[in-house]
């Protein structure tokens, strides 16, 4: 069994806090965990997931691996029934942004203003922007990962609770850098938009989204 993680993941690990005790929701095997108590990165972690079969899989890593000690499982729905005053980071990754926004909102908290999130929505992504704004999450920094042809933004945030609005063009590509994979980023959120201009109620508006947009590249 392979502990390595993949592109994605790997980004995700950068913007983990030194010395963390992290809560991984929707533990991937427990690969990003794993990865990051063998590199000596973090001190613990908390490996999560609602079903058990990730579990089991997450399980056999961590014991392959022999950190037990430092990793624990848990079956939970989100950050639900965990002790946040415990944790320093939460990831979440490899979600719809509407999935992740909804695991951050039911289990908000005034605990969430000492923790480092890294969020990495597989779909969605200006759906978790609007969220992470109207409910007053900071994107602290936000980068573009290509895998296997596909993608993806991975997006470190904290929370004070002040909520604020962005111009529209911010919800499709955040702070992401029109460099690089970030440029492929945003080349894709016009490829999408441009498809949904196609409905001539939505025409005029995309059309403007899109110039904004193209601007900035």
């Amino acid at each position: 069994m392979k502990a390595s993680a993949d592109k994605r993941l790997l980004a995700a690990a950068e913007l983990i806090s030194d010395s963390a005790v992290l809560a991984d929701i929707g533990t991937d095997h427990a690969k990003l965990p794993v990865s990051l108590i063998l590199s000596g990165r973090i001190k613990r972690a908390f490996a999560c997931d609602i079903n058990e079969g990730p579990l089991l899989f997450a399980e056999a890593l961590i014991k392959e691996r022999k950190l037990e000690d430092k990793i624990t499982t848990v079956l939970t729905d989100g950050l639900k029934g965990l002790t946040l005053s415990e944790i320093t980071d939460v990831s979440i990754c490899g979600m719809g942004g509407e999935l992740i926004s909804d695991i951050l909102k039911n289990s908000l908290s005034e605990e969430y203003s000492r923790i480092n999130f890294v969020l990495n929505p597989m779909t969605r992504d200006d759906a978790l922007r609007r969220f992470l704004a109207e409910n007053g999450f900071i994107i602290e920094k936000e980068t573009a990962v290509v895998q296997s042809g596909r993608v993806y933004s991975v997006m470190k945030a904290s929370y004070n609770g002040k909520p604020y609005k962005k111009e529209e063009s911010w919800y499709q590509i955040g702070e992401i850098a029109p460099i690089g994979e970030g440029k492929k980023y945003i080349e894709k959120v016009i490829s999408r938009l441009e498809k949904q201009s196609k409905n001539p109620n939505e025409a005029e508006k995309i059309a403007r989204l899109i110039n904004e947009i193209k601007e900035k590249l």
